[in-house]
């Protein structure tokens, strides 16, 4: 809510800017057209007036009706009226060379009075052979007891420039309320006339860094006085050539009118902002009282429910979304109190068949361990009772063979041979029970006096080896692993089969490669020959445990073993079996 309420704020606090921008523009730029204008009316009369006029006519010629107007207004009802302030102000604007006379008459000294009852005068124009000018009016003065006699005369070569200016500028003043003054400078900057105050004699100058600027870039400026809220434009007049020196035309605007009117754009678009801001947080506020007291609500009773109490209901509120959502959560909690009982119960029953099942578990961890205790009896037996006969057999055997020849010489080395494959059973049996209980812990052994060892019970194999300085971990069967690896290729080799035992140094260990040049291992086999009881195609005496005893206790020392062939790609030139063992770390 309080992100919506400052979206709702900046954006109508921008539209209210952009409106008084806008809107302060568009007061400036009618403000700033009314000036030219008025400057283009001002500049044209300086123009002609500093030209000279083509020729003297009735158009050219200012009516002075205002003036006399102004000055009869002012003048008693019953009393004659000042004539020499009317003369002097009309003298001030015909200029010096024209003769003016303004006389009083009592109307009853006038005959004809009754027709000169007029509001307006008249104006007579005449002119003689000499191009004198002259003009005349009687003006009936209020309460009707006086006439006003107003006579005129202009000699041909006065261009009134002084009464054709003034009445300029009161067109223009009647035009554009903000025009304040109309002054002329000469050249030099030096006050000339007012134009708004025939009157004024005042000894003012054009500051000089504006002269300054109108004389070197000859074109207009102005200046501005935030405090009076005038601003006076200075106007470069240049008749011609055949003209005097150029004139420059101060023309000041008060500017007021335009601040007040910018202002009170100003103040209504601030309390339109203001306004609307208002309004947006009544908005937001009332949202706040309709959605947040129904939340609350639901909030107070939800963490009643959350501290156990289920029986507890939503109350209901107002709005159609607040009421599913009651009854929701009111359902929702129904539910859970269903699976709560129902878990309960699975709870209690669970409880009893644990106990039973505990029961059950102990006893069969009891029947189990009698078992293990029994077959270890059995293995036990097996090894030792039977290996001993087996020792005793072999040992008969061997000294029958001696005594007897041909035929039933090979009957009795067949049965020595039967009873070594006897005891290599038993030996594997053994090995396979020590793999399987993992009794002996691992331990740095010198891998070459192994290897050698076993060679040295083979001295009917060919074993091709140049020893290794590496120590890996293992323990005392590592032995094993090199006994069933020659045994094996021996089996399926034959008398002729040669054995070579490599040992390198690789990244994560040591590698061990045995190989020979037997019959090697076919592809198919080599997935499965790492098993129990698996045996290859030829016919050899093997008990198909060999390689698994293998593959137990390189697992158990943390590597791995693979069948390869000695000749890549050539299965019946070799097999090669790979293993690796975790050396030292340094």
């Amino acid at each position: 809510m309080i992100s919506a309420f400052l979206i709702i704020s900046i954006t109508i606090g921008s539209l209210s800017a952009l409106s008084y921008l806008q809107v302060k523009d568009e007061i400036s730029g009618a403000y700033t057209d009314v000036m030219d204008q008025t400057d283009g009316m001002i500049r044209e009369a300086m123009v002609l007036v500093m030209g000279g006029w083509p020729s003297i006519d009735e158009e050219m010629y200012a009516d002075p009706t205002a003036i006399i107007e102004r000055h009869i207004i002012n003048a008693s009802g019953s009393s004659k009226p000042d004539t020499r302030t009317l003369e002097q102000q009309l003298g001030e604007l015909y200029g010096s060379s024209a003769e003016i006379s303004v006389d009083v008459v009592d109307v009853i000294d006038l005959p004809d009075a009754a027709k000169f009852g007029r509001v307006w005068p008249e104006w007579q124009e005449s002119s003689t052979n000499d191009g004198e000018i002259s003009r005349s009016a009687y003006i009936l003065m209020p309460g009707g007891m006086y006439l006003l006699s107003i006579q005129i005369r202009l000699p041909e070569d006065e261009k009134i420039p002084a009464l054709y200016q003034y009445y300029t500028v009161r067109r223009a003043q009647e035009i554009n309320p903000m025009l304040e003054s109309v002054r002329v400078f000469d050249s030099d900057g030096h006050f000339v006339m007012d134009f708004t105050e025939p009157r004024n004699s005042s000894d003012e100058t054009i500051p000089p860094t504006v002269l300054e600027e109108i004389l070197i870039t000859g074109s207009d400026t102005g200046t501005a006085d935030p405090a009076t809220h005038t601003t006076t434009r200075y106007l470069m007049i240049d008749a011609g050539p055949e003209s005097r020196e150029p004139w420059i035309v101060a023309v000041t605007y008060n500017l007021q009118k335009q601040y007040e009117e910018i202002n009170a754009v100003l103040m209504l678009n601030l309390a339109t902002c203001l306004l609307g801001i208002f309004f947006g947080a009544f908005v937001i506020l009332g949202l706040l009282r309709y959605i947040g007291r129904p939340i609350n609500a639901i909030v107070d009773d939800v963490e009643i429910i959350a501290r156990g109490d289920l029986d507890h209901r939503i109350r209901e509120t107002d709005g159609l979304e607040f009421s599913r959502l009651e009854q929701s959560i009111n359902l929702m909690v129904r539910h859970l109190k269903e699976t709560i009982e129902r878990l309960k119960e699975s709870e209690e029953t669970v409880r009893i068949y644990s106990g039973n099942l505990e029961g059950m578990v102990e006893k069969r961890t009891e029947q189990l361990q009698l078992a293990n205790e029994e077959v270890n009896l059995y293995i036990d037996i097996l090894l030792h009772d039977i290996n001993n006969a087996n020792t005793m057999t072999l040992a008969y055997l061997e000294l029958l063979k001696e005594d007897l020849s041909g035929e039933q010489r090979q009957y009795a080395e067949h049965a020595l041979q039967g009873a070594k494959k006897s005891v290599a059973i038993i030996k594997n049996v053994g090995t396979i029970r020590k793999t399987y209980e993992n009794e002996t812990a691992l331990r740095p052994i010198r891998l070459d006096p192994v290897i050698r060892e076993e060679i040295a019970r083979r001295p009917d194999i060919t074993i091709h080896y140049e020893g290794t300085g590496a120590v890996v971990l293992a323990d005392d069967l590592l032995g094993e692993v090199f006994a069933n690896l020659i045994i094996n290729s021996r089996n399926h080799g034959g008398a002729e089969t040669e054995v070579w035992i490599r040992v390198r140094k690789e990244e994560d260990g040591i590698e061990v490669i045995v190989e020979d040049n037997g019959p090697g291992i076919p592809d198919t086999l080599k997935p499965k020959v790492f098993e129990r009881f698996t045996r290859g195609q030829s016919r050899s005496p093997g008990t198909g445990l060999g390689l698994h005893i293998c593959r137990s206790l390189v697992t158990w020392y943390g590597g791995a073993i693979r069948a390869e062939d000695r000749l890549a790609g050539h299965p019946e030139g070799g097999a090669s079996i790979r293993f690796t063992l975790n050396d030292l770390p340094p």
